[in-house]
């Protein structure tokens, strides 16, 4: 049913009697037909809602008849006008994903309830489906997401040690497991922490080894220690010259050792001459 047929039916050119013909609707009240019905949102043949008017089309607002005949049109048309806006997305992205970012921008808390109550309300098969895609997201998009807090953390800085002080105040056991789960899982990690720390806390002159970085001079190393030759388990960083005296946190200045020969070694000089490895190309 085009809208000019409708507004024909209004304005009395057509027989009401075809209105179920016209919009493939049926109404079993003749006395709604008199009046000039109009059916709307409908499925399966069934009308879900009726709006009487008086006959006379002028009492309706053009812009409200639109409303209803466009109203009408997307519940018949609902799965192909829904393939049809998803294709136009398909094809041209873009524009529909700044329009979510404005959208979402300026309705934030909105849209945020709005998410929170459709995860509450779905089924646990759907929430699966949802964590598994988030978690798919974070992996493709790490660098991104990291860049994206670091940058929030230095813009807002006092704000946001001040929110990790209250949440660690109110959530402190939770938060130790969760650290020590963590520290457990990530041993490398951890202790390339510890090392930085260090560092800075010496006003190394360069803190920027990186993950990296660091398996690069393992691999060019062979994993072995630079002293002993031996391929340990477990390999350490030994600073060339050490962070006590001014050496820095870098990869000119980081060369594998086992534990047994960093630690012999400590704050002194190189027992033997070593070339350090500068990892050019990771």
């Amino acid at each position: 049913m085009c809208y000019n047929k409708y507004v024909a039916l209004r304005r009395g050119l057509l027989p009401c009697g075809q209105v179920g013909t016209l919009a493939g609707l049926a109404t079993s009240s003749p006395k709604a037909l008199q009046q000039g019905a109009v059916a709307i949102a409908l499925q399966d043949c069934s009308i879900l809602k009726v709006y009487l008017y008086p006959a006379n089309y002028e009492d309706i607002p053009r812009k409200r008849a639109k409303y209803l005949y466009n109203k009408a049109y997307d519940a018949l048309h609902r799965i192909e006008r829904r393939e049809q806006l998803n294709a136009a997305r398909h094809a041209n992205p873009e524009p529909h994903r700044a329009s979510s970012r404005t959208y979402r921008a300026k309705n934030l808390e909105k849209v945020q309830a709005q998410e929170r109550a459709a995860l509450a309300n779905a089924t646990p098969e759907a929430k699966a489906i949802k964590k598994a895609y988030l978690k798919q997201w974070q992996l493709a998009h790490a660098e991104e997401i990291r860049e994206k807090n670091h940058l929030r953390y230095e813009e807002n800085k006092e704000e946001e040690q001040a929110q990790r002080r209250e949440y660690y105040a109110t959530h402190k056991t939770q938060a130790l497991r969760a650290s020590r789960a963590w520290r457990q899982a990530h041993p490398e990690k951890q202790a390339e922490y510890r090392i930085r720390k260090r560092a800075r806390r010496l006003n190394a002159p360069i803190c920027n080894l990186t993950h990296a970085e660091w398996e690069f001079i393992k691999r060019i190393a062979n994993y072995c220690c630079v002293y002993c030759g031996k391929r340990p388990k477990r390999l350490t960083k030994d600073h060339i010259t050490p962070l006590s005296k001014g050496g820095s946190h870098t990869a000119s200045n980081i060369v594998p050792a086992c534990t047994s020969c960093n630690s012999r070694k400590g704050n002194r000089a190189i027992p033997k001459p070593i070339q350090p490895m500068l990892p050019l190309t990771l």
